[in-house]
């Protein structure tokens, strides 16, 4: 499974749900996106946000999951666990791995009672570097802020072609408060 804000999705976005895929084996994969909503992190509502990843990310698009009673990693555990699932693997990138393991393990055998939580890294992650393993939602969100759609396209994965990726760019920006929607 992979969590996360995806606000907005990125090409780091979609090597973290390659390798997620790679992981479940022909499994079961189901990508959650969170349901958090504001003008610095979370510009994108869950209904545009879910709709711009399953246009971006066509392959997925059935595992792709709108539901609004899960809004954290412990929702989406607590569901799994209801579900029957006594195994899960969580993708995630390396920045984030340290912390999910805690956080997930902190809550075994009170929220839910996995036998086995493994929390798996897509792989390297650098804020600082160029291209894929540097790529972040942050820096997409101040390309946004500073009007630099050539930026912003860099981030986004290629399928989105230019005139999607400035439909993204636009919601981001409206969302941030930057554009009035009329």
């Amino acid at each position: 499974m992979v969590f996360g804000r995806f606000n907005p999705p990125t090409t780091g976005h979609e090597r973290l749900i390659r390798s997620a895929q790679k992981i479940a084996r022909g499994g079961h994969l189901r990508i959650y996106p969170s349901r958090k909503q504001d003008k610095d992190k979370n510009p994108l509502d869950p209904i545009q946000k879910i709709e711009y990843m399953r246009k971006v990310f066509p392959e997925h698009k059935d595992n792709i999951i709108d539901n609004e009673n899960i809004k954290t990693i412990f929702d989406v555990l607590v569901a799994a666990y209801q579900q029957g699932y006594s195994e899960v693997n969580i993708v995630v990138g390396s920045d984030r791995r340290e912390e999910f393991e805690r956080i997930t393990a902190k809550y075994n055998g009170k929220l839910y009672a996995f036998n086995t939580i493994k929390v798996l890294s897509a792989g390297f992650r650098d804020p600082d570097m160029e291209g894929v393993n540097g790529i972040s939602a942050s820096k997409m969100r101040k390309a946004a802020t500073n009007n630099d759609f050539s930026s912003f396209r860099r981030g986004m994965p290629s399928i989105a072609g230019d005139q999607y990726t400035r439909s993204i760019f636009d919601a981001v920006r409206e969302g941030m408060g930057l554009i009035d929607p009329n």
